[in-house]
């Protein structure tokens, strides 16, 4: 790719749960993106590709990022066939390279034109592209594709987009040990985003599982891009002939020298289950910061702070975790009153748990899968 091609700005589309997008904007708008905009579960951007290649690289929010190909009114079948036949789809094949359509309709039921034949009408469109062309057809792969388009459909517009991650971005591939409960990934990061406005002395997790938390955070303090380590051939976009392999290259050789040799600030995380510290330990060493956190088995009920003052951040048990809730939650915030004066605490727990006997600054709730949390955020005297 020209130097000249390589920046000139291109729009995607970087998907999240709707209670994240806000922390999505300001990621993308620190890594280089324009023209933010927030949609249903999304937000709308538009990028170099070298900027598009930081974000695939770094974002520690997003779920996915597409490229947007083009965009057309979709009253009439035909009439989107023949304008998406005349975008360069055949820029998202390679030889040999297989696809899959996936599509979305965000409307009403009863103005939904069915995704068999949307889906049918995207493929023709490829077809007709390629018979232009006098390409060979490509072949469709509906389990393991090389290359998967998504379209989106609003009731009026079609929107027609290519997956550049493949593997969903919020698989680090660091979690070697499952908990029984653990935080998404993407999730976890949203919530330092917003506990770490200003730089802590250390941040601290007494419940941390199997340390996703403590992890997310380890990448933040070190300035550490969450999918460095993907191997080759890992992402969609490398089966594409867009791709441009010395840009991402020497992106990636950027991003690798602006890591901090050392956390910002200090990081601790502990848990009563052995079993979990030994399985936050395995994690912490398969995403390469096991140096730089603390690990240990302990009753956080029977903690002390490890730094005067710090930030506690935590998943907090709950359901079949814990028992008499109602106590635990009681206990929490008499342990934190007497013993973490000086500290702020955001805790995640289910949007039904009852009060920890201290008035929070601010919730934000949230969905971890399925369940419905509140994060709320505390400054303890």
């Amino acid at each position: 790719m020209e130097k000249s091609k390589a920046n000139v700005t291109h729009q995607f589309i970087a998907t999240c749960p709707n209670e994240c997008k806000r922390a999505l904007s300001q990621e993308l708008l620190s890594l280089g993106a324009i023209d933010v905009k927030s949609q249903k579960r999304s937000v709308l951007f538009e990028a170099s590709w070298e900027s598009a290649y930081k974000i695939l690289l770094k974002s520690a929010v997003a779920s996915r990022v597409y490229l947007k190909i083009k965009q057309v009114n979709a009253k009439q079948m035909n009439f989107m066939q023949s304008k998406l036949s005349r975008s360069n789809l055949e820029s998202y094949f390679k030889k040999d390279t297989t696809f899959k359509i996936d599509i979305y309709e965000n409307c009403p039921e009863e103005i939904r034109i069915g995704k068999n034949q949307l889906s049918k009408t995207v493929r023709l469109a490829i077809e007709d592209r390629f018979h232009f062309l006098k390409l060979p057809q490509p072949r469709v792969d509906i389990k393991e594709p090389d290359v998967t388009f998504v379209g989106f459909y609003n009731g009026v517009d079609f929107i027609l987009s290519v997956d550049l991650c493949g593997r969903s971005l919020h698989k680090r591939g660091f979690r070697k040990f499952n908990h029984l409960a653990p935080i998404k990934e993407t999730l976890a990061a949203a919530i330092f985003r917003q506990a770490l406005i200003t730089k802590p002395q250390c941040i601290y997790d007494p419940f941390c599982g199997g340390g996703t938390m403590i992890i997310e955070a380890a990448y933040q303090a070190l300035n550490k891009s969450v999918s460095i380590h993907r191997k080759k051939g890992s992402f969609d976009m490398e089966n594409m002939s867009i791709f441009d392999k010395d840009l991402w290259r020497s992106t990636a050789e950027k991003l690798r020298n602006e890591m901090h040799p050392e956390p910002e600030f200090k990081l601790y995380a502990s848990d009563l289950d052995s079993e979990c510290v030994e399985g936050a330990k395995e994690n912490a060493l398969a995403a390469r910061v096991e140096k730089h956190i603390e690990i240990f088995t302990k009753d956080f009920f029977e903690s002390t702070p490890p730094e005067e003052k710090g930030v506690l951040v935590c998943n907090l048990p709950y359901d079949e975790r814990i028992k008499q809730q109602d106590a635990f939650y009681k206990n929490l915030g008499d342990h934190l009153k007497k013993n973490y004066k000086g500290w702020k605490a955001f805790l995640l727990m289910p949007g039904s748990a009852g009060s920890i006997g201290l008035k929070p600054n601010s919730k934000t709730n949230f969905k971890n899968g399925s369940l419905q949390v509140k994060l709320c955020e505390y400054d303890l005297f």
